[in-house]
């Protein structure tokens, strides 16, 4: 990156090139960064610990949460986006986060 003076005030200024944000800097740690060409992390829900409270149903912001007859969360891997926020309302940990069924990590 080249580097250029302000014209005023004399502080330097990084010059970026405007677009996206790389994946790089997208994901919050070295575990959750994807392989290329791998889908991002899906949430998985344990039905022996969950206990239908709904919290991780109404906290989805993609709505890919539902809970079945038997009252308990079921999850549509084709809206979850992998934002974790299941995970963090899950108040006995049923929800996972996990790689989506048929990719594989190197």
């Amino acid at each position: 990156m080249r580097r250029r003076r302000h014209s005023r005030g004399g502080q330097w200024q990084r010059r970026t090139a405007p677009g996206p944000m790389p994946d790089s800097q997208r994901w919050s740690s070295w575990d959750s960064v994807p392989v290329p060409g791998s889908a991002p992390p899906i949430a998985v829900v344990r039905t022996d610990l969950c206990i239908g409270c709904g919290q991780c149903a109404s906290a989805c912001p993609a709505g890919a949460i539902s809970l079945n007859s038997e009252r308990k969360a079921v999850v549509e891997e084709s809206l979850c986006r992998g934002c974790g926020a299941c995970v963090e309302v899950c108040p006995v940990g049923a929800v996972q986060m996990s790689a989506p069924a048929g990719s594989h990590r190197r």
